[in-house]
């Protein structure tokens, strides 16, 4: 059948004429739905779980129902027990046996009196056994609270089992002078090389601590000691562009009004009072306030409910529950609900200054509040579990700021927006900033997850570049490649503007002939300048050929440069050179700009790190190495560089112009065939860094082997320490991937690709299939057969690997004698190096990462039968057996001293009935705790049996005599004991066997 979605009715006034008649449509009007489909829709919810809300929602509903049944003349008097026996229905497994136990002693049928007794205290006992949260402050307060055991473990201390890890003395780490000097991020970091445990020091990893404690100052779970280290990243001071948006809005606040009724409550003697109640839907109780519930003397009952309010948080604890009957002031019917106490429920008073009148279209209606502005207090709260039983059809809207109308059993109520007495305007202003966190651009540097991307799309400004490049480079007798700058537009032709651009010039020249305090300072700004290294002179003007632009410049208040001059060549573009004249009369001085005298901090050491290239790598490398260091250290970027790693980087800096000597052959040997060219990849690993490098071997016309530098890639380890054997894999996935890019850019598809490592372990992984190892080297092995799968592994000696250097790191000194990174290894020069073939065998540190396979199997003996069960063929014979070895059994235990039988018990008189029985419940009761001892234990201890078990669907039970015996409603038939409560035997016994063939027999 198709399953007819119904619609759920959001609680809010606007949206009842819309669940009303879509409503009525799918249910009312619908011809195809007859009256049993209609009630089953209305059909209670049966309880899940044991549990108080589920219990409470049950207990609310049968209030409901049967004070509407009251209402409308048709108590359920008349029929009591299908009410009792439908509600009885709706409990979960564990009430029902309550229940029945309940009930168990009484030979009538059970009362709706009783059923609402049993609901109400069982009620009572699950929310007193439910676990709260206990109030901080009444704990605090109580004296006569439980008393807390302590119990204090005393351990003798072996000597040296606290050795300190860091100055191997004997004391804790935390004592150590030498570790309290640290910073906070020292400490972290040789608590991360020592393998510590970040929370209690201790070693073992974090996952493991068994420390409850946490950082005193942020409570995370890391030592007060490492507080700092774990600090957020200080925001980026004037590093990030930043954008503000600022955004102001002046409107009018208008009041709400909630809906609000005087209803009618009754007392203990049934007595009515008045009082204020608030409908909220957003309650899932009704509340009543402590003074209205001792005003009305009703009876109350105990309980401990937590009430939470907006946000999660816990605004009180009811102690009282009391059962509450309300009407209208005009009278009518009346509901009942049950309210739990509190000593305030709401501060709520409205700010309305308009009256009923100035609303038309609630004129002549009956209100349920005749003031409903009023700043009276509020007694009762009407939750959501009584508001579908107070409203009724009927809903009116006003004109803005005019409240809507919902007719109830108390009058119609008033709630929203409404004219507020407060008229004061609100301004909101909203200011967005955005920057770039230049810490994500530093990480780049050593992230290790970091996979090449597929090159984007070019836009149409990208190609005319490329373009340009392709028409308009050349290159210098040096090697240098000369490049146009491209630029959005031509330029117009200025060619004319020589001579204004002179005059100009030669007009500043007189203003320091008139005005010597402003030529003073032109002057010293210049030589400032110049003494910083900020720019530096050239004498005379450069020969200018083509077309010159020249630009006058603009006059300055403070001092600057006086004129700019920018010109042109065919196929270059000059930028901007500040001009100016140290003596008047003469040539103008060009000077150009440098940044070598910038001071060292984080910014300026990673600008100048990203502007070198692959071929470097092993310079790059060493650069990285020293930026990630001092990132460990938590400088901010414009802090200067402590003196150890100040002095790394002047020295770095100083040795990075000897890299403008070197000579790098870009071009790749063409071969004759594809036999004679062939591609050789490294790949390195050490504790800082991993790197690859790609070579090109071919051999020309006449038989000179030539071994080319293609590409190299280096990466930063990362932060958290990898094992020695990971990052050797880490570095081959990098070889792969820079292959692959590597193939395709340069169309060399068709060359063998020979892939070298000096880690027998990495060819095992490689040569392995991913399966067989964990996830991480699985993972990589993977993507390196994937992006190579046609390449070679081989394996030769470390002292010959290339890409040594590129992962320890060399100083531009060293890198520019390098010979085996430059002129290749040595064995590519042998013939045999292509006949080297990659070795078979797994060594036995691949087994390290090795998957391994946990198989769990469970087994369970089987229960052993008794010999006599075995024994006998009929059942008969076996209790008659029985019967005879229990009569001669007290004979043994009451006869003389010398152990014999009393003549007079152990005569042979004939069996009786009585004995046989007997007989026979001995071996049922054998039987049952063999087979059926866990559920036996579970029934004696009120526990509940498990969903799944054999008897689950049997409700079990134990009679006065140990016997396990079917339960269940089956109890109230008119039968004998035995017939409406069968004993249990289980299938696999041969003592059932016997029985049901004896029955058989029968």
């Amino acid at each position: 059948m198709i399953t007819i979605q119904l619609p759920q009715f959001s609680g809010k006034y606007e949206d009842w004429p819309a669940f009303r008649d879509l409503f009525q449509s799918l249910i009312d009007k619908d011809g195809n739905l007859s009256e049993v489909d209609k009630l089953h829709y209305l059909k209670l919810q049966k309880m899940k779980t044991e549990s108080a809300p589920e219990l409470r929602k049950i207990l609310n509903s049968v209030y409901t129902t049967a004070g509407t049944l009251e209402s409308i003349v048709r108590p359920i008097s008349t029929s009591k027990d299908l009410f009792v026996f439908s509600v009885v229905e709706l409990l979960d497994s564990r009430t029902r046996r309550e229940w029945e136990n309940a009930i168990n002693d009484s030979p009538n049928p059970p009362t709706y009196v009783e059923l609402e007794r049993f609901l109400d205290h069982r009620l009572q006992t699950l929310e007193a056994i439910q676990p709260t949260k206990p109030d901080s402050s009444t704990s605090k307060s109580s004296k006569g609270g439980a008393r807390t055991s302590r119990t204090h473990h005393v351990q003798k201390r072996e000597p040296g089992s606290s050795r300190c890890s860091l100055c191997k003395k004997d004391h804790t780490l935390m004592m150590c002078d030498e570790y309290r000097r640290k910073s906070a991020a020292e400490r972290k970091h040789y608590a991360d090389n020592q393998l510590l445990c970040v929370n209690c020091l201790g070693k073992h990893k974090i996952t493991d601590c068994p420390s409850k404690r946490l950082c005193s100052i942020c409570a995370e779970k890391h030592h007060t000691s490492l507080h700092d280290a774990f600090r957020k990243a200080p925001v980026e001071k004037d590093i990030a562009q930043t954008v503000h948006v600022a955004y102001s809005l002046s409107r009018y606040q208008p009041s709400v009004l909630l809906a609000t009724a005087r209803i009618l409550v009754a007392d203990h003697f049934g007595n009515p009072h008045t009082a204020r109640a608030l409908i909220d839907q957003g309650s899932e109780t009704t509340i009543i306030t402590k003074n209205l519930a001792q005003r009305l003397k009703l009876a109350r009952r105990n309980t401990s409910v937590a009430v939470f309010g907006v946000g999660g948080h816990k605004t009180g604890v009811a102690k009282g529950l009391v059962v509450l009957k309300l009407s209208a002031r005009s009278g009518g019917r009346s509901v009942t609900s049950t309210a739990i106490i509190l000593p305030r429920l709401t501060g709520y008073a409205s700010k309305s200054v308009a009256s009923t009148k100035d609303w038309p279209h609630v004129q002549g209606l009956e209100l349920a509040d005749l003031d409903p502005t009023s700043t009276d207090p509020i007694d009762v709260l009407l939750g959501a579990d009584i508001y579908s039983s107070i409203v009724l059809e009927g809903l009116l809207k006003g004109a803005k700021l005019q409240p809507l109308a919902q007719k109830t059993i108390f009058g119609w109520i008033l709630s929203g927006p409404v004219k507020s007495e407060d008229e004061r305007r609100s301004t909101t202003t909203h200011q967005c900033t955005v920057g770039l966190p230049l810490s994500s651009l530093v990480r780049r540097f050593w992230e290790q997850e970091e996979l090449p991307l597929s090159p984007s799309p070019l836009t149409k400004e990208e190609i005319k570049c490329e373009e340009l490049f392709a028409i308009s480079h050349t290159r210098t007798p040096e090697g240098r490649y000369v490049v146009r700058l491209p630029v959005a537009s031509m330029l117009p032709d200025l060619s004319e503007t020589r001579g204004a651009a002179v005059q100009s010039f030669l007009r500043t020249e007189k203003r320091f002939e008139k005005n010597n305090q402003f030529k003073e300072l032109y002057e010293n700004f210049m030589n400032t300048y110049e003494n910083l290294n900020y720019i530096y002179l050239r004498i005379g003007l450069c020969s200018i050929s083509g077309n010159p632009y020249h630009a006058p410049a603009g006059k300055k208040r403070k001092p600057s440069v006086s004129g700019w001059r920018i010109h042109t060549t065919p196929g270059r573009v000059h930028g901007p050179h500040p001009l100016w004249g140290r003596h008047p009369g003469g040539n103008p001085e060009k000077t150009r700009s440098d940044s070598s005298g910038k001071s060292s901090h984080e910014a300026v050491n990673l600008s100048q790190t990203a502007q070198l290239f692959d071929p470097l790598a092993p310079t790059i490398i060493y650069a990285k190495i020293t930026i990630q260091s001092t990132w460990l250290l938590g400088l901010d970027w414009d802090d200067p560089l402590p003196e150890r790693e100040a002095t790394l980087w002047r020295q770095f800096q100083t040795e990075l112009p000897l890299l403008a000597g070197l000579k790098i052959p870009r071009a790749l040997a063409k071969g004759s065939a594809s036999s004679l060219r062939t591609l050789h990849g490294f790949a390195d690993a050490f504790e800082h860094a991993y790197a690859a490098v790609i070579y090109l071997k071919s051999k020309e016309e006449d038989q000179n082997l030539v071994i080319t530098l293609i590409a190299a890639k280096s990466k930063v380890a990362p932060v958290k320490q990898v094992t020695l054997p990971r990052l050797e894999l880490c570095a081959a996935m990098l070889l792969a991937q820079l292959v692959s890019h590597s193939v395709k850019v340069l169309n060399l598809h068709e060359l063998p690709a020979y892939l070298w490592t000096d880690s027998m372990v990495i060819l095992g992984w490689i040569q392995g299939h991913p399966s067989r190892w964990k996830t991480y080297v699985a993972n990589r092995v993977a993507e390196i057969q994937r992006l190579v799968p046609e390449a070679r592994w081989n394996h030769f000696q470390g002292s010959c690997n290339p890409a040594d250097c590129a992962s320890r790191g060399l100083l531009p000194s060293a890198l520019v004698d390098h010979e085996l990174w430059w002129k290749d290894p040595p064995f590519l020069h042998e013939p045999t190096s292509l006949t080297i073939k990659s070795t078979a065998t797994t060594p036995e540190e691949c087994g390290v990462e090795q998957r391994v396979n946990t198989m769990t199997a469970t087994t369970s003996a089987a229960p052993e039968e008794h010999p006599l069960l075995t024994k006998f063929s009929s059942l008969n014979k076996l209790l008659r057996v029985t019967a005879w070895c229990r009569r001669w059994l007290p004979g043994r235990c009451h006869g003389d001293a010398a152990g014999a039988p009393n003549p007079d018990r152990n005569r042979c008189r004939p069996l009786t009935a009585t004995e046989l029985d007997e007989a026979e419940k001995h071996w049922i009761r054998w039987n049952q705790k063999t087979y059926f001892r866990k559920e036996i234990s579970l029934i004696s201890a009120s526990s509940r049996l498990p969903s799944k078990g054999s008897l689950s669907g049997l409700n079990p039970s134990l009679d006065q005599e140990g016997l396990l015996r079917v339960g269940g409603r089956i109890k109230h038939a008119p039968l004998q004991f035995n017939e409406k409560h069968p004993v249990i035997l289980p299938p696999q016994s041969n003592f059932t066997k016997l029985v049901i063939e004896a029955c058989y027999r029968k």
